[in-house]
């Protein structure tokens, strides 16, 4: 019977991981990371949702199980529950501020990250950037607590790692499509197109960030505006969608000028 529950319990922490894959702000945050790394590493930038999820799926992990072994309802001190609840926020404008300081600055506009300009040590750090930002997105009390919540249900600590490695799995079947996909379209595009794309992508990362943390602003002041789990999955859908649409919009666009 507890086999059951475990595998049970896997299966949901596996969907519950691709949902949060989903999220707008994974999906901008991924996004950001992967064309800012194109140039320098096309093999790497493709890595960028993978190496994002693992980091992120780690940290919730650690932090389900640490909970898991404290007796009694954790309460984390109020201001540091505010910090990792603005924290993401604070990220996303900083994101979006960023690439839109080089949209409107430089004429070749390259995507910006967040990472580099607060740790310039981490700006080229490759594999290790990437997993510092999955692990400080990770900073969210309510995904942790529910993980450790279902890790005691399950009566053990390696109920609770299966449930991590699950929830991880669910998000880096989600984060690493969404990079891959992200880098071929890059990959087979000529320089100019290549160029054309990056700018179009950059307003997108640009509203999806401003976007994502202005609801995050909303909802925390007007909780009545707060959007249910399948209105963000639909979001994080759509952002993928609109970066998936993108180049055939442009070759339409292109041929129809061609053609008057």
């Amino acid at each position: 019977m507890n086999e059951l529950l475990a595998v049970d319990g896997m299966m949901v922490m596996f969907l519950l991981g691709l949902r949060h894959g989903l999220d707008p702000d994974h999906i901008a945050i991924v996004d950001s990371m992967t064309y800012r790394d194109t140039e320098r590493d096309g093999r790497r930038a493709m890595r960028a949702g993978t190496l994002f999820a693992l980091g992120h799926g780690l940290a919730v992990t650690a932090a389900g199980l640490a909970l898991h072994g404290m007796r009694g309802d954790i309460v984390p001190a109020p201001w540091l529950a505010a910090t990792f609840e603005w924290l993401p926020v604070a990220l996303l404008l900083l994101v979006g501020s960023l690439n839109l300081k080089g949209l409107l600055r430089a004429r070749e506009f390259r995507p910006a990250g967040w990472l580099g300009c607060l740790v310039p040590r981490l700006k080229d750090g490759g594999a290790a950037t990437m997993f510092v930002v999955g692990i400080l997105f990770a900073l969210v009390f309510d995904t942790a607590g529910h993980l450790a919540a279902l890790g005691r249900e399950g009566n053990g600590v390696t109920t609770a790692i299966l449930l991590g490695i699950a929830f991880t799995a669910g998000m880096v079947v989600v984060d690493a499509f969404d990079a891959r996909m992200v880098g071929r379209l890059l990959a087979r595009s000529g320089p100019a197109d290549v160029l054309r794309y990056r700018r179009s992508v950059g307003w997108l990362i640009v509203i999806a960030a401003y976007g994502v943390a202005a609801y995050g602003i909303a909802s925390a002041a007007w909780p009545a505006l707060a959007l249910g789990e399948d209105a963000l999955t639909l979001v994080g859908l759509l952002m993928v969608a609109a970066m998936a649409l993108l180049p055939l919009l442009q070759r339409g666009a292109r041929r129809a000028t061609a053609g008057g």
